[in-house]
């Protein structure tokens, strides 16, 4: 029983002493099966956590872009070219006032004037002074979309290529619509099985780990007066790291909770000198 194992693995010098001659196959059996309920119970606290904020996070988009779109503004992508139903330019202010802080946070160089998050001016030709006296996150002109892409530098995106569409806002409720479908159906879970095949990934990383912290186990088996080989202290230290990372998913309960790396290591070298109980010596 994989339970039973892991309580063992954490204390039982008896099973200690048997584990040391156990098979490089069963050890990773072991391994892998602890990973496998590591990586289960990541995903599910993930869930509780990824959860209300992934809905939150398309309210307000939802909530932001459609109070921010005017009610009239149609905007038509035709062969490669821009065109509008009201008098240029139309601009869209930022939704809320935090977001100007927000983009200039990525990158120390962003503009921080920014009022806009779109202008729409099909009627004149671009020049980067007119991009710039709009303090726009993006401009839409007859034929490109200009933005600001790192710092300070602008990207010019020719539609030429661009399918033909319309945006309004009865067209934006119905993406929206669909968009929160989607992600309420696959995204969440999508998410989750990252997470549970990224720990599987890190748990494969860490038995490179393991070959040094083995060579320690070595010493301490020593010092415990039970020699091992270093074949054995490896099996065995696929045993002692149970408790160090049962003690590292605190990370997923108390976000500010870090487990140093020396720590994680001296309590996997705590573990195998409480169980690693001295041989009797031969007559």
């Amino acid at each position: 029983m994989i339970f039973q194992k892991i309580k063992d693995s954490i204390y039982n010098p008896e099973f200690y002493r048997e584990i040391r001659n156990e098979s490089f196959g069963r050890a990773f059996a072991y391994y892998y099966k602890l990973a496998f309920w590591i990586a289960l119970i990541s995903a599910i606290v993930a869930s509780f956590t990824i959860s209300p904020k992934l809905n939150s996070f398309l309210d307000l988009v939802d909530e932001k872009v459609l109070t921010a779109y005017p009610a009239g503004l149609e905007v038509t992508i035709k062969d490669g070219h821009a065109s509008t139903n009201q008098v240029a330019p139309t601009l869209i202010p930022l939704p809320v006032t935090e977001i100007p802080a927000k983009i200039d946070s990525r990158d120390n160089q962003m503009p921080a004037d920014l009022e806009n998050f779109l202008v729409i001016d099909t009627t004149q030709p671009f020049t980067l002074e007119m991009f710039k006296n709009y303090h726009t996150v993006a401009l839409l002109t007859a034929d490109s979309l200009v933005s600001y892409d790192r710092g300070q530098a602008v990207t010019i995106r020719s539609l030429q290529n661009w399918p033909s569409f319309v945006i309004n806002q009865g067209n934006l409720t119905t993406w929206s619509t669909s968009l929160n479908s989607v992600a309420s159906r696959w995204l969440l879970p999508l998410v989750l099985v990252g997470i549970f095949l990224l720990v599987l990934f890190i748990a494969t990383f860490a038995l490179a780990y393991l070959l040094v912290a083995s060579l320690l186990v070595y010493l301490v088996a020593i010092i415990r007066q039970n020699r091992l080989t270093y074949s054995q202290a490896y099996r065995v230290s696929m045993h002692a790291i149970t408790l160090p990372v049962i003690i590292s998913m605190l990370d997923l309960l108390l976000p500010s909770f870090t487990l140093p790396p020396f720590l994680f290591t001296l309590i996997l070298l705590l573990v195998v000198a409480v169980n690693l109980k001295p041989l009797p010596t031969p007559n």
